[in-house]
């Protein structure tokens, strides 16, 4: 039996491939109401959160590593295309057609899903049970303690109970979550800002690294490069890194870094310890096979 993070890469990939089959379906039913990606992604995470309205502070919940921009620009433009509504409680809320657009996006993968080759009807049905006790044990688990990503995440499985692959996107959608609830637990409590840690975790993984590489390797989350430099300024004062225009991490850095990982992996795993051990072994044979056909052009 592979170990839980051989088989937590696999089931990733698994993920990713999943991903690549259905995204230009998505994308084909989004354009239909006039919709480009990114624009319309936010649709979901406003699906998930009904009836509370979405807003760019619960966005940031989950993803405190993107700068306000990053959602404030496409929440702006859904509400002037008129598939948001701006809701009194503050926030934005779905319209009606909204509602038709999101779940038209949704069935588009769920169709998509249902026409991938994969395997038997029997090792799918298993492979998707065992997945969905996996995800049952780590709600339930007393670590993290928030469990936010995991439970709306939850929220957006909408696909029948036959329609296999699109359970096992969802499962593997959802123990994603819980891996950042994980990952959120490990370094919130330590006072530092999430694009600050972001660069942390950059100069950690690539470093030493000039701060302009820095940047760029961030600003798919619309932060500026004065905004990063704030945030090395911030890691400067705290002791975790040095340097002006090559950042090095300190020994204390790595330190924080590597413990924020160590626990990450020990929120994540802990859960899986009490799942019953032939469903582990269930994925550790049929994910592989899962993986290997997926990989089949």
């Amino acid at each position: 039996m592979k170990n839980n993070e051989q088989l937590w890469e696999i089931g990733i990939t698994v993920l990713r491939s999943l991903g690549s089959h259905y995204e230009e379906s998505m994308d084909s039913a989004a354009k239909e109401f006039g919709l480009e990606s990114p624009i319309w992604y936010p649709l979901t995470a406003a699906y998930i959160f009904k009836p509370d309205p979405i807003s760019v502070q619960r966005l940031k919940v989950r993803s405190p590593y993107s700068s306000t921009s990053y959602f404030e620009n496409p929440l702006q433009a859904l509400t002037e295309s008129r598939f948001l509504t701006q809701s009194p409680l503050g926030g934005f809320t779905l319209t009606d057609r909204g509602n038709e657009a999101t779940l038209a996006i949704m069935l588009a993968a769920y169709n998509a899903m249902e026409a991938i080759s994969v395997l038997s009807e029997d090792k799918m049905r298993s492979l998707t049970n065992s997945l969905g006790r996996l995800v049952q044990v780590c709600m339930i688990h007393g670590y993290p303690i928030s469990k936010w990503s995991i439970i709306y995440s939850r929220r957006l499985d909408g696909s029948s109970q036959d329609n296999y692959t699109a359970k096992i996107d969802q499962y593997l959608s959802d123990l994603s979550s819980f891996r950042d609830d994980s990952h959120l637990a490990s370094w919130r409590h330590l006072d530092v800002g999430g694009h600050a840690w972001d660069v942390l975790s950059v100069i950690w993984r690539e470093g030493p690294i000039l701060i302009d590489l820095v940047a760029d390797r961030l600003v798919r989350r619309k932060w500026t490069k004065e905004e990063t430099n704030q945030a090395a300024d911030e890691l400067r004062i705290k002791g975790w890194i040095e340097g002006s225009m090559e950042l090095t991490i300190t020994e204390s850095g790595i330190h924080i870094r590597d413990e924020a990982e160590a626990l990450t992996n020990d929120y994540f795993f802990s859960p899986w310890d009490s799942a019953p051990g032939n469903d582990l072994e269930t994925l550790s044979i049929l994910l592989p096979e899962l993986n290997e056909l997926l990989g089949v052009d």
